[in-house]
């Protein structure tokens, strides 16, 4: 079957409408049953639906007959994976595209239809996909002072340096820097952060160093309306994404120089992850038993709320991995740390 044919082949109208029906009531839901409320972000939901209508209309290509939108089986799973493994996808694409098929199959009362990847690859260990990072994606790892290269792009576009001085001080996703309004978003000892926030969720990001008290200083200077934000005023989201990734580029950031925005991030974790424990992340040479399990969960637990997450797991995709459960995490280290300056 060739790429030509592939893309003529398309679901009926019917599937179509009646996969329309089943995303406009759960589309916006999570993923986890213990997390009822929660609700995904608007980046994910248009994923959700473009790997859907994608997987639908590929198996339609494969030969296979998709009336309605449970007709979804597991032999379609099978065949799906057996092509994405043919058309040389990666790994983690394609456990990416069985996660959303699985939530999908909850959506149509078919739960658990959808096993992991390593159950449908023809050689299982090529299916394993890791998200504990092994290298510092830090600047400082690149040997790039961040202030200093922030000062160079300032020259450049002062509210693309403002965002990414933001993310340096404040440990900021982009969007969040974006939409940052100083006048507003900024108290007394904190920042609330209500846009630009992953699945829409607000959260309070403390003010707590020099450097960051600095930082908040320079934005309310900086930004001299008290509605506005860090984006460059009268251009929209959008055409500020274009402005914004364009002089990072000029700048040396890019994926292919493994130096991007994301990592002033990864620095801020990193640090802060060194000031609560005591001793460096994993991804920067922490020794096995340098730090006490107790401890390196309660810490991880604390600053992972703190940038935006919901899981403390999720640290080791910044700071490398232990191998530990963190659904325990002993109420002595917790409190320690909400009791820290």
């Amino acid at each position: 079957m060739t790429l030509r044919d592939f893309k003529k082949k398309t679901i009926s109208n019917n599937c179509r409408k009646e996969i329309e029906q089943v995303l406009k009531e759960n589309i916006y839901k999570g993923a986890r049953p213990h997390m009822p409320g929660k609700q995904v972000g608007q980046k994910t939901q248009h994923n959700r639906r473009q790997v859907i209508f994608q997987c639908f209309n590929q198996l339609e290509s494969l030969g296979f007959q998709m009336p309605h939108a449970n007709t979804l089986r597991e032999i379609h799973i099978r065949n799906l994976v057996a092509y994405w493994e043919a058309e040389g996808h990666a790994s983690k694409t394609i456990n990416n595209k069985l996660t959303t098929l699985r939530t999908f199959s909850d959506w149509v009362g078919k739960p658990g239809m959808v096993k992991n990847c390593e159950t449908y690859y023809s050689v299982p260990e090529e299916a394993k996909v890791s998200t504990v990072c092994t290298e510092d994606k830090s600047w400082s790892a690149k040997e790039v002072d961040a202030l200093e290269k922030i000062a160079e792009i300032t020259q450049t576009n002062a509210n693309v340096g403002a965002c990414l001085l933001a993310m340096s001080a404040f440990g900021l996703r982009t969007r969040e820097a974006w939409h940052l309004r100083p006048h507003i978003a900024i108290g007394e000892g904190s920042i609330h952060l209500t846009e630009g926030t992953k699945g829409g969720r607000n959260r309070t990001v403390p003010i707590e160093t020099d450097f960051q008290r600095e930082v908040v200083e320079y934005l309310k200077t900086f930004v001299t309306e008290k509605s506005a934000s860090l984006m460059m005023l009268g251009k929209t989201r959008k055409a500020f994404g274009s402005t914004y990734y364009r002089v990072c580029r000029k700048h040396g950031l890019s994926r292919k120089r493994g130096l991007v925005p994301h990592g002033l991030r990864a620095e801020f974790i990193n640090n802060k992850y060194e000031a609560l424990s005591g001793f460096p992340s994993p991804v920067r040479g922490q020794q096995p038993g340098q730090v006490e399990c107790e401890l390196h969960k309660a810490v991880c637990k604390s600053l992972m709320g703190e940038v935006g997450h919901s899981r403390p797991d999720v640290f080791g995709a910044y700071g490398g991995g232990r191998s530990i459960d963190f659904s325990k995490i002993s109420k002595q280290h917790a409190d320690k740390l909400s009791d820290a300056p």
